[in-house]
């Protein structure tokens, strides 16, 4: 399977993937894209409802892609603290439509930054990247 807009990037691999944003339609396409590269993806909408699947799910997630601003309450690098506070081993690349990230050190778990909007080829690359690292 080719896509003009992918490349050949296409897989196969059982890696579940938490996409965490407070734009629905953004999740949605996400999925969608991550799904034809053989990929099972997760969403939540907000902060919360990210560590509540990671707390109270019995699927193993295997990285975490998380908008960096979310209202209200868990931004996104202070849920990539409580990730690597729950378990250090699971990545996330934090994406922001800026290239601030602040000044406050990131977490070690921050594998990777997508500055949005990106292109899906970019976002498959970099999970690619993460997950054979």
């Amino acid at each position: 399977m080719s896509n003009p807009t992918m490349g050949n990037l296409t897989t196969s691999n059982n890696a579940t993937i938490l996409l965490v944003d407070d734009m629905p339609i953004l999740l949605e396409m996400l999925q969608e894209i991550l799904a034809m590269h053989g990929y099972h993806a997760l969403i939540a909408a907000d902060g919360a409802e990210a560590y509540n699947i990671l707390t109270q799910s019995d699927v193993q997630i295997d990285l975490v892609l998380t908008d960096m601003f979310m209202p209200p309450g868990i931004s996104g690098v202070m849920l990539a603290q409580k990730i690597y506070d729950l378990n250090p081993a699971i990545p996330v690349i934090l994406a922001t439509g800026d290239d601030n990230f602040g000044d406050d050190p990131l977490p070690p778990n921050i594998k990777g930054t997508l500055t949005k909007p990106c292109q899906p080829k970019t976002v498959i690359e970099r999970i690619k990247s993460i997950l054979s690292s």
